[in-house]
């Protein structure tokens, strides 16, 4: 009952080969030419069908057993539930977890102090359908906090569920766009919040 869709942005490596190899067990895949990360997300989920959603990036994965949490989590929830949140954590190149944060609860409220320690990793959010439909798509025009904008268009509508399970691992090296970007990350976020 997973689809798994796979947008790659044409890469020049051997990634098309990879996803070729696993194309038995996905939904959907292209490797060609987008707009940005937010057009490649975007496209995804118009391909989806399914009822819960999320959004993993290269160097993000799921811990075991979350997507279980995190729809077991939403289907218990009530039709005002648009979100899950649970752990994420990072993890260096050697394998150590060296941040990990989750706020105690998410609101409009609290999404707004996003740099002041209330913020949660994007991978271990999933949501609705019904929340995505109300509040996406992602932004073209954000390239580090299209995701804290989707957040706090969804809690405009729709409360988000905290659980105390890690559902997913960021894994952060100096590449990493928002290591990489992050003086960029922050103005960009400031703007986001300014105007919101």
């Amino acid at each position: 009952r997973l689809e798994y869709l796979i947008l790659d942005g044409g890469s020049t490596d051997e990634s098309a080969a990879i996803i070729r190899r696993y194309e038995p067990w996905l939904t959907y895949w292209a490797s060609e030419r987008d707009a940005g990360q937010s057009d490649a997300i975007n496209r995804g989920f118009a391909k989806s069908t399914g009822d819960v959603l999320g959004w993993m990036n290269s160097d993000d994965y799921f811990a075991p057993a979350a997507l279980k949490v995190a729809t077991t989590a939403l289907v218990a929830a009530s039709a005002d539930v648009g979100a899950v949140v649970g752990t994420g954590r990072k993890v260096d190149n050697n394998g150590s977890v060296f941040y990990s944060p989750l706020p105690p609860a998410v609101t409009r409220e609290t999404l707004l102090n996003w740099c002041d320690g209330m913020n949660f990793m994007q991978p271990a959010c999933l949501f609705t359908r019904a929340a995505w439909a109300a509040a996406g798509p992602l932004r073209l025009d954000l390239d580090y906090c299209m995701d804290l904008a989707l957040w706090l268009r969804i809690a405009g509508d729709y409360r988000f569920v905290v659980v105390p399970d890690t559902l997913a691992f960021i894994h952060t090296h100096d590449d990493a766009k928002t290591i990489k970007g992050r003086h960029r990350m922050f103005g960009e976020i400031a703007l986001l919040l300014a105007t919101d």
